[in-house]
Protein backbone atom coordinates (compact mmCIF):
# COMPACT_ATOMS: atom_id res chain seq x y z
CA UNK A 1 0.00 0.00 0.00
CA UNK A 2 2.84 2.39 0.88
CA UNK A 3 4.44 1.86 -2.53
CA UNK A 4 1.14 2.60 -4.27
CA UNK A 5 0.69 5.78 -2.28
CA UNK A 6 4.14 6.85 -3.47
CA UNK A 7 3.43 5.78 -7.09
CA UNK A 8 6.07 3.02 -7.00
CA UNK A 9 4.64 1.18 -8.95
CA UNK A 10 1.57 3.12 -10.07
CA UNK A 11 -1.69 1.61 -8.90
CA UNK A 12 -3.92 -0.01 -11.48
CA UNK A 13 -7.16 1.96 -11.97
CA UNK A 14 -9.30 -1.11 -11.28
CA UNK A 15 -7.48 -1.75 -7.99
CA UNK A 16 -7.74 1.91 -6.98
CA UNK A 17 -11.46 1.82 -7.70
CA UNK A 18 -11.92 -1.31 -5.54
CA UNK A 19 -9.97 0.27 -2.67
CA UNK A 20 -12.09 3.43 -2.91
CA UNK A 21 -15.27 1.36 -2.91
CA UNK A 22 -14.04 -0.54 0.16
CA UNK A 23 -13.32 2.62 2.15
CA UNK A 24 -16.42 4.42 0.89
CA UNK A 25 -14.58 7.09 -1.08
CA UNK A 26 -15.45 8.29 -4.57
CA UNK A 27 -12.41 7.72 -6.82
CA UNK A 28 -13.00 11.03 -8.63
CA UNK A 29 -12.49 12.86 -5.32
CA UNK A 30 -9.18 11.05 -4.83
CA UNK A 31 -8.05 11.84 -8.37
CA UNK A 32 -9.03 15.51 -8.10
CA UNK A 33 -7.14 15.81 -4.80
CA UNK A 34 -4.07 14.19 -6.35
CA UNK A 35 -4.25 16.62 -9.26
CA UNK A 36 -4.61 19.54 -6.84
CA UNK A 37 -1.55 18.39 -4.87
CA UNK A 38 0.52 18.02 -8.04
CA UNK A 39 -0.48 21.49 -9.18
CA UNK A 40 0.41 22.93 -5.77
CA UNK A 41 3.77 21.13 -5.76
CA UNK A 42 4.76 21.53 -9.42
CA UNK A 43 2.66 24.40 -10.74
CA UNK A 44 0.38 24.32 -13.76
CA UNK A 45 1.32 22.02 -16.61
CA UNK A 46 2.76 24.20 -19.39
CA UNK A 47 2.39 23.22 -23.05
CA UNK A 48 5.46 22.12 -25.01
CA UNK A 49 7.17 25.07 -26.67
CA UNK A 50 8.93 22.89 -29.24
CA UNK A 51 7.30 20.59 -31.79
CA UNK A 52 9.29 17.35 -31.41
CA UNK A 53 8.29 16.21 -34.91
CA UNK A 54 10.37 19.09 -36.31
CA UNK A 55 13.58 18.00 -34.52
CA UNK A 56 16.25 15.55 -35.62
CA UNK A 57 16.90 12.54 -33.38
CA UNK A 58 20.01 14.21 -31.93
CA UNK A 59 18.08 17.43 -31.26
CA UNK A 60 15.31 15.45 -29.51
CA UNK A 61 17.86 13.78 -27.23
CA UNK A 62 19.54 17.12 -26.45
CA UNK A 63 16.15 18.75 -25.79
CA UNK A 64 15.10 16.05 -23.33
CA UNK A 65 18.48 15.97 -21.58
CA UNK A 66 18.45 19.75 -21.15
CA UNK A 67 15.00 19.56 -19.55
CA UNK A 68 16.02 16.68 -17.26
CA UNK A 69 19.18 18.52 -16.17
CA UNK A 70 17.11 21.61 -15.36
CA UNK A 71 14.64 19.55 -13.30
CA UNK A 72 11.90 20.47 -15.77
CA UNK A 73 8.96 18.08 -15.48
CA UNK A 74 6.99 19.28 -18.49
CA UNK A 75 7.86 16.10 -20.39
CA UNK A 76 5.40 14.02 -18.37
CA UNK A 77 3.27 11.62 -20.38
CA UNK A 78 0.61 14.18 -21.24
CA UNK A 79 1.20 13.42 -24.94
CA UNK A 80 1.60 9.65 -24.54
CA UNK A 81 -0.33 7.90 -27.34
CA UNK A 82 -1.17 5.08 -24.92
CA UNK A 83 -2.73 7.27 -22.22
CA UNK A 84 -6.30 6.32 -23.14
CA UNK A 85 -5.46 2.61 -22.96
CA UNK A 86 -3.65 3.17 -19.65
CA UNK A 87 -6.70 4.95 -18.24
CA UNK A 88 -8.75 1.87 -19.06
CA UNK A 89 -6.29 -0.28 -17.12
CA UNK A 90 -2.99 -1.88 -17.95
CA UNK A 91 0.10 -0.21 -19.32
CA UNK A 92 -1.16 0.55 -22.84
CA UNK A 93 1.08 -1.95 -24.58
Amino acid sequence: MSNWLNAKPPIDVAVANKICDYIGMDITVVIRRAEQRMTEDLGLYPPLTVDPSQLSDDEKVAYVLDKVKAGDQTLAAMHDPNKEKEAEGGDGR
